[in-house]
């Protein structure tokens, strides 16, 4: 795997054409054919993937996926909380890679809380990872379902960098975020649109989180032209500005 994706990211960076889109969140290891999505993405003008974990398989597939260009973060989400003794798992894989730079994607879901996926258990790995982050100097990538206030109120006991996948909420959670980012998903509503009016610029990212959302991580192009729209601003301007926001939330 390693020799074929080196090929294709050799490949990629010969290309002579201005690239600049980023795919803050997708799911990379979830594809049939990964190095074939990220060989179309870079052929299509993407610069940056940073693909997502959020369980023990996805967090070692990912592992191996990542390389020149594609990034990883790893953790355990609010669906995968079975897996919560991996949690241990997270420094070695961190320490082990350089190309994994954060921790994600993890936080709180109320839709999924049931007996065995309990809202406390949810709250106590997400604790735990948000101590590793720090402990790191890692930024965080939050999943976060009809839970925002709880979310914001235990990430305000950490001194950490957080981007919010998938924003769900509107302009007046966008006033409770502080400094956290958001990314926007290929996915237009109304909210997600008082949100992205309110926000600046300055704290969006683009995602596609594919394969679930969208098709593929080329997808981030109608991302990109969601928060044109709404923002007056060329889509251009709109691809440069996130990019440069993934590069720094990231230190990439």
């Amino acid at each position: 795997m390693v020799n074929v994706y080196q090929s294709t990211a050799t490949f990629a960076s010969q290309i002579n054409r201005e690239i600049g889109y980023a795919d803050a969140h997708c799911h990379i290891n979830l594809f049939d054919e990964p190095f074939k999505v990220i060989e179309n993405a870079f052929l299509s003008g993407l610069e940056i993937i940073v693909s997502s974990g959020g369980s023990a398989k996805d967090n070692k597939e990912i592992s191996k996926i990542v390389g020149q260009r594609v990034f990883g973060v790893v953790g355990i989400d609010p669906e995968h909380i079975e897996d919560k003794n991996s949690v241990k798992e997270l420094k070695g894989i961190i320490e082990s890679n350089r190309n994994i730079i954060g921790i994600g994607e993890i936080g709180l879901d109320k839709k999924v809380a049931t007996e065995s996926k309990h809202y406390e258990m949810q709250k106590e790995i997400f604790r735990e990872q948000l101590e590793l982050a720090e402990s790191l100097d890692l930024p965080v990538v939050i999943h976060s379902r009809k839970a925002l206030d709880d979310v914001l109120s235990i990430l305000g006991e950490f001194k950490i960098r957080a981007m919010f996948h998938f924003f769900e909420g509107d302009d007046k959670d966008i006033e409770k975020m502080r400094e956290y980012f958001i990314s926007v998903p290929p996915l237009e509503s109304s909210k997600r649109k008082r949100a992205i009016e309110k926000i600046g610029i300055e704290r969006i990212m683009l995602e596609t989180d594919s394969p679930v959302v969208g098709k593929d991580p080329t997808y981030v192009k109608i991302s990109a032209e969601i928060v044109a729209k709404i923002k007056g601003f060329d889509v251009e301007k709109v691809a440069y500005e996130t990019t440069e926001n993934v590069r720094k939330f990231f230190y990439i």
